[in-house]
C-alpha cells in the first residue's frame, strides 16, 4: 500500500456518476464547499459520511479511501524473504511480532496469510528440533530461504 487516494477517488467516482459537486453535496447533506475540500484534500468527510459515500458510489470504504489490502507476488516474496532473515538473526519474539503486525496490516490477501503460515511452521518445527541438533528444519529453512530468492529473479 502507498498512500490513500480518496479525493482522486471521489473525483473519478463522481465524474462516472456525471455529477456535479453541487449534486452530491446535496445528496450528503453538506455545503458545495466541504465537497471541493475533500477533492483538493484539504480536508476528509466524517466518518459517518465515508459510509453514505460508499453506499452513494457502490463501493466499499477500502476502495473509495483506496486501501488495497492485497500484495503482489513480487511483495509477498519480499515480506517472506525478510521474514526469513529476521528469524534468522532476531530473537523470536521479536521476529514472530514483525509478522503478526505484517498479517493484520495484510489481513485479506489470503496468499499471503499461507505463506505466512508456511513459515510459521517451518521456524517453529524448527525450534523444538534445534533442542535436539536436529538440522532437518535448518536445512528447511535454508532450503525455503534459496526457493525464494531464486523465484524473485
Amino acid at each position: 500500500m502507498d498512500r490513500l487516494n480518496l479525493s482522486d477517488n471521489i473525483i473519478r467516482l463522481r465524474r462516472e456518476r456525471r455529477i456535479t459537486q453541487e449534486e452530491l453535496a446535496d445528496f450528503l447533506g453538506v455545503s458545495k464547499a466541504a465537497v471541493s475540500k475533500w477533492e483538493n484534500a484539504q480536508s476528509t468527510p466524517d466518518l459517518m459520511l465515508l459510509l453514505e459515500l460508499s453506499a452513494y458510489f457502490g463501493t466499499t470504504i477500502d476502495e473509495l479511501i483506496g486501501y488495497k489490502a492485497q500484495l503482489s507476488k513480487e511483495q509477498i516474496r519480499y515480506f517472506y524473504a525478510e521474514l526469513v532473515k529476521d528469524f534468522a538473526r532476531l530473537p523470536f519474539h521479536e521476529a514472530i511480532e514483525k509478522t503478526r503486525t505484517l498479517a493484520h496490516r495484510y489481513y485479506s490477501c489470503h496468499a499471503f496469510l499461507l505463506q505466512l503460515t508456511v513459515l510459521y511452521r517451518i521456524i517453529t518445527c524448527w525450534q523444538s528440533q534445534k533442542r535436539n541438533k536436529n538440522s532437518f528444519w535448518r536445512r528447511r529453512l535454508h532450503g525455503a530461504t534459496i526457493f525464494w530468492k531464486a523465484a524473485a529473479m
